[in-house]
């Protein structure tokens, strides 16, 4: 069902929100006429018309405020509750320096919320996503960044340390933990920079294992839970050193999409006004070009690989070998190559990327860049996220 309205009035109640789900093909706009407003942290600019499509999302206000809308929406509607309030309470009992934990359904609105509140009150503020499925960074990635402008539909990053792990899914554990621990002594100096004021962590919850490792390495010392009740009572249960809190479902938050992310990384997005309409565009065009046969990169992949079964092993069985290792391989179409910063192949698996690239045709070493030259460097790290 879609819905469409003309420039009707809305009144939305002090602490409620307005929710707003509007698809691809949907161009839904609203504008502060009274009062205050903001989405996701990001106050929003009074008598601007803001122009939604392909989201999820919601206009909340601490005050109350009344609100202008037009356009077509699948859904458009006020919350009987919403999550703002509980957000800004944990925000205020954060102490400077503090590395904070968020974990939970919706944990990528909530991290974002939270940042935007640091830049709020004029402060600096780590964004470190270990969540390789999340892709506000780039989908396979662990990264750090400084967050110091409002971000309104995304995060927008500053030069971001960022590592390729080369899946959404976490399953090579020994590659996850080494780049973990070299994230987070990046983390840890960061930090000792005076301007930063503490780190929101954005991560996946695999295992208890792992998030003990996760907080021993980043040094947490609050973890918010979103939406997941069950998580949030399980990890109180087990009485670490750590303060946690809970965020209740509040309605609709931005779906994250692999093919969406990567296309933003290309493409860009900002917020733009146009005629007084304030919208989220692609900003640049990217490029296609060719590696050529100067044999300038090498195409690697890090992880698991299997040998032939040895004789001393039982009947069927298989030998690991070198599950961080690095080895060359062929381009594959599709496939999303990171450019690493590596001098030698040993190094690949920690060493920092530099940008993304994605194989348009294998044979001929046609990419899609952002750039249209390439930094010189030698390796480029191919997993197995695909572009289409």
């Amino acid at each position: 069902m879609v819905e469409t309205k003309s420039e009707q009035r809305v009144e939305i109640p002090r602490n409620r929100e307005y929710r707003i789900e509007a698809g691809e093909h949907h161009r839904y706009r609203t504008r502060v006429v009274r009062g205050l407003a903001e989405v996701k942290g990001a106050e929003m600019v009074n008598d601007k018309w803001y122009v939604f499509t392909n989201t999820k999302t919601s206009l909340f206000s601490f005050t109350g405020c009344e609100i202008e809308v037009d356009g077509e929406c699948e859904l458009a509607y006020i919350g009987e509750r919403a999550a703002y309030p509980k957000i800004y309470d944990i925000f205020s009992k954060i102490r400077p320096g503090e590395n904070v934990l968020v974990l939970g359904d919706g944990r990528s609105t909530l991290a974002l919320t939270l940042c935007n509140y640091f830049v709020r009150d004029h402060k600096t503020v780590l964004f470190t996503e270990t969540d390789t499925s999340r892709g506000n960074v780039f989908p396979g990635t662990i990264s750090t960044s400084r967050i110091n402008t409002i971000s309104f539909g995304n995060f927008k990053l500053n030069t971001p340390f960022c590592l390729y792990y080369g899946s959404r899914e976490i399953e090579n554990t020994e590659l996850y933990e080494l780049q973990l621990r070299v994230l987070a002594e990046k983390n840890k100096e960061l930090l000792q920079d005076k301007t930063v004021s503490g780190s929101v962590l954005l991560g996946p919850f695999t295992d208890f294992g792992m998030l003990d490792k996760m907080v021993e390495l980043f040094g947490v010392t609050r973890i918010v839970v979103s939406k997941n009740e069950r998580l949030y009572s399980r990890i109180r249960q087990r009485g670490l050193e750590v303060e946690v809190d809970f965020v209740q479902n509040s309605g609709y938050v931005e779906e994250n999409k692999v093919s969406r992310s990567i296309k933003r990384y290309f493409e860009g997005e900002e917020l733009v006004e146009v005629n007084n309409n304030m919208a989220l565009k692609n900003v640049y065009t990217p490029s296609k070009i060719v590696l050529g046969k100067s044999g300038a990169f090498t195409a690697v992949k890090i992880g698991e690989e299997f040998v032939a079964p040895d004789t001393a092993l039982p009947l069927g069985a298989t030998r690991k070998v070198g599950v961080v290792g690095v080895e060359e391989v062929e381009l594959v179409e599709n496939a999303v190559l990171a450019i690493s910063e590596a001098k030698e192949r040993d190094d690949v698996a920690t060493s920092p990327v530099v940008g993304f690239l994605v194989c348009l045709d294998e044979s001929s070493g046609k990419m899609l860049s952002v750039q249209p030259k390439l930094p010189k460097l030698s390796f480029l790290i191919q997993g197995t996220l695909r572009y289409f």
